[in-house]
């Protein structure tokens, strides 16, 4: 998407720093993440599963 202007939030909570503090991930950015840790695949399985085209 590019840059997208922000303004913040509009208005003060004492105690809390507003604020973005990252970018929202990318499409399938944490695939490999996801698929090891919560999937319990090993990497070997990953990767057949990117080869087939199942994930990217």
């Amino acid at each position: 998407m590019g840059r997208v202007p922000y303004a913040g939030n509009q208005f003060r909570i004492p105690g809390y720093q507003a604020g973005p503090y990252g970018y929202a991930p990318l499409l399938g950015e944490h695939n490999q993440q996801v698929l090891r840790e919560v999937a319990g695949m090993s990497d070997q399985e990953i990767a057949e599963a990117i080869a087939g085209g199942v994930v990217q």
